[in-house]
């Protein structure tokens, strides 16, 4: 409704552009003006029209015509003289009546929102009675009407059908309970624009109605050297039904590395009519989408020149299309793709593909196609090209860092560095009854899983090219095992697990407990120690640090400058140990490798550094050979004991030795009694020369003071008593100091 200061202004605008046509006389024209100047002020001192909305609540119930329901909106309405517009709820609703506290009420359409134009004051509480019809494909009704935003928004609808789960998308909570008629939902709702309610039948199908599925498939089929891999997401579409049942036939001659899905999906594999077939189970039913990742790998024979095109087909479904893409990370060439049968698949661009086939993807994808049925076949002609060497095909750096505690538990850090060209995943043979904590590639979490023969496999990224070559990426791995536990004395052997890859260079630092003696880290090659780098060919581009010369000490300490800042980098340097950092990981999947479920850890795990730390170092180990280190161990405390042991030990071979010389004894003896003697004479000399004047001095101060007689006895008892047990004690110190003079003669650095 227009305010009657802008019809005035729309007036005046009006004679202003027409002034030639009408004629007024002035002091009316200027009354005009000064109302309208008031009018405009007036406006702008009381502002905006303000409408506040609390509170909303619905209540109803669902029948065959659609949604009934009653609303009752609380709204705070500004204290001005203007029109105010009151969004009430969404025009896509049949509007039965309207009312406040003063009678029925009318609602205009603004195109968007039935509104109330009003100019009452003050809180105002709207009852509206209102049907929502019924939205949705036919059998699935879904109900979505607009509504006004408001703090505070509750939902209480009624149903007939007690096997119903209804709910409002989005709600911060959804209530289901059964009632002598049927159901009733009760949702709370946060502020929201709209409402959504699923999970509702028609009546008259609720009996019969059943899930329809329609399944969209993506693929990725890696041809490697030795096997075929073949990577599947199939994403479905349910309607009208929830359903907890999903059949895939799989392709023939592929066998099931990994298959996940949400909601406790459970699977068996078995054999139907000749195929393969997965069965898997959820929970609970599953409604509108769902998604379930497959993982497949066949043996890919050094003589096979076609590889079968085939992919896994959903069962029990509408319509299973989809798209198949092809990487080749080995080295292998496509020579054609025929198709079989009336079926067939589409040639497509790479650039058609869905985002998420491309970014899954290790390698380049070379041939991409569309199918609109999942049991077309094909064929792909394949070649091998000659063997070439690749580059990165080795580790750079192995940081490893190992935990032992006292009861044989041991915590294990391994940080890898290597340059990937092509590899999909790095194998590591842990140990099966390891339990990994968590696993990261460039500081990402990863989801590791294990093959055929319990070999652990870390998926990984492609090194990035740059002017030097392939940049190094960086495999973290923290694992948990048991192993021997620490007793009195003993040796404690532990072992690394198996890599697929050469490594250059092997950092490894046990922490030990501290209460034990441990001897030096030993393997079964001894320790070695970095001298430097060397070249047997240049690169190119070490003709830019060419000397003024022809010779190239200028990349020489730049090769040993880089070497060293990689190391600093990966948490060691070769000039001397350093702990590695913490590493951050976090996981994404309950469960662990080592218990046999593919997954990660969802807490992040760091090494600690306790105890005391021994380092062992090598270079140039070879693909899957044994490393491995030991150490011997001895509890400090027996450590002590037989210290001291040792010492009397040798005080008395000495004493021994002194004894049997026949011709020193009787020198040394008698040396040893007259000396004895000597002071002993002396010693008792002065005893008696003191307890004389001792006696002397009491005697006389008792005839001047007896208390002070006592009393200067005291005293000198008290010095003398402190003087001899400062001299017991210098002695004791001595006998330790020689005791432990003697052990470090006995363990030499």
């Amino acid at each position: 409704m227009v305010s009657r200061w802008t019809f005035l202004a729309v007036l005046i605008a009006a004679v202003s552009a027409h002034a030639q046509e009408v004629t007024m006389p002035l002091s009316e024209w200027q009354g005009l003006r000064e109302r309208e100047r008031a009018l405009r002020e007036r406006a702008e001192l009381s502002g905006d029209a303000e409408v506040v909305v609390g509170v909303t609540r619905y209540r109803g119930r669902i029948d065959a015509a659609g949604l009934h329901l009653t609303m009752v909106m609380r709204v705070e309405l500004g204290a001005n003289d203007r029109y105010k517009d009151v969004a009430v709820i969404g025009n896509r609703v049949v509007v039965i009546a309207a009312r406040v506290a003063a009678g029925p009420i009318a609602l205009i359409d603004d195109g968007q929102y039935w509104t109330w134009v009003t100019k009452q004051r003050g809180v105002a509480e709207l009852t509206v009675e209102l049907v929502v019809p019924a939205s949705g494909p036919r059998g699935s009704a879904e109900y979505l009407f607009e509504v006004v935003e408001s703090p505070v928004t509750d939902l209480t609808c009624a149903f007939a059908d007690r096997d119903l789960s209804p709910r409002v998308d989005g709600a911060v909570s959804n209530v289901v309970r059964q009632t002598p008629t049927g159901g009733e939902l009760t949702a709370i709702i946060g502020p929201t624009q709209s409402i959504h309610l699923v999970g509702f039948r028609e009546l008259a199908q609720a009996p019969t109605a059943a899930a329809k599925l329609y399944a969209d498939t993506q693929s990725l089929m890696s041809l490697a050297d030795e096997s075929v891999e073949l990577f599947t997401v199939v994403n479905l579409t349910i309607l009208y039904a929830p359903q907890k049942r999903f059949r895939i036939a799989l392709p023939a001659g592929y066998e099931l590395v990994s298959a996940d899905g949400e909601g406790a999906f459970q699977y068996t594999v078995d054999s139907v009519d000749g195929t393969r077939v997965i069965t898997g189970e959820t929970s609970y039913g599953i409604r509108q989408s769902y998604e379930i990742s497959l993982r497949l790998k066949r043996p890919l024979a050094a003589g096979e020149t076609s590889v079968p095109l085939a992919i896994p087909r959903m069962l029990d479904v509408e319509r299973d299309s989809g798209f198949v893409a092809i990487e080749v990370p080995g080295k292998i060439a496509i020579t054609a793709v025929t198709p079989e049968g009336a079926a067939r698949f589409t040639p497509l661009d790479v650039r058609e593909l869905p985002a998420t086939l491309i970014d899954s993807s290790v390698t380049p994808i070379v041939r991409a196609f569309q199918y609109s049925d999942a049991a077309s076949r094909g064929a792909i002609g394949i070649a091998r090209y000659p063997t070439k060497p690749v580059e990165g095909d080795s580790i750079d750096a192995l940081v490893v860092h190992t935990v032992a505690t006292e009861d044989g538990s041991r915590l294990t850090e391994l940080s890898v560095k290597l340059r990937n060209a092509h590899r999909q995943y790095l194998t590591v043979q842990v140990p099966s009854a390891a339990t990994i904590r968590s696993a990261t590639v460039e500081g990402e979490p990863v989801k590791p899983s294990r093959d055929a023969q319990g070999k652990l496999l870390l998926p990984l990224v492609r090194s990035r090219q740059d002017d030097d070559g392939l940049r190094p990426i960086n495999v973290q791995l923290v694992y948990q095992e048991q192993g021997g536990v620490f007793s009195i004395v003993g040796r404690a052997h532990f072992g690394l697990p198996a890599i697929e890859l050469p490594i250059a260079s092997l950092q490894w630092t046990v922490d030990v407990p501290q209460r034990y003696a441990v001897s030096r880290l030993r393997g079964p090659v001894a320790q070695q120690s970095y001298a430097g780098t060397a070249q047997w060919q240049r690169p190119r581009a070490a003709d830019a640090f060419r000397d003024d010369d022809g010779g190239y000490d200028q990349l020489d300490n730049a090769l040993e400058e880089g070497t060293r800042a990689q190391g600093a980098r990966q948490g060691h340097a070769f000039g001397g140990i350093r702990r590695s950092a913490p590493l951050p990981i976090q996981a994404q999947v309950p469960g662990n490798v080592g218990d046999g479920n593919s997954g990660g850890v969802a807490v992040r795990v760091q090494v600690p550094h306790a105890g005391r730390e021994m380092a062992y170092r090598r270079y140039w180990i070879d693909a899957q050979d044994p490393v491995w280190v030991e150490l011997t161990y001895l509890r400090r405390a027996w450590l002590r004991g037989l210290e001291m042991l040792l010492a009397l030990s040798l005080a008395a071979g000495a004493i021994f030795m002194v004894w049997r010389a026949d011709k020193r004894r009787r020198a040394v003896v008698t040396w040893l009694r007259d000396l004895a003697k000597t002071q002993w004479l002396r010693m008792a000399e002065g005893a008696r020369f003191w307890s004389g004047a001792f006696a002397d001095r009491f005697a006389a101060r008792r005839k001047a003071s007896p208390t002070w007689a006592f009393i200067a006895a005291g005293i000198e008892l008290g010095v003398v008593s402190g003087i001899a047990v400062a001299i017991t004690l210098l002695t004791i110190a001595l006998m330790v100091a020689v005791t432990r003079l003697l052990w470090l003669a006995g363990h030499p650095l």
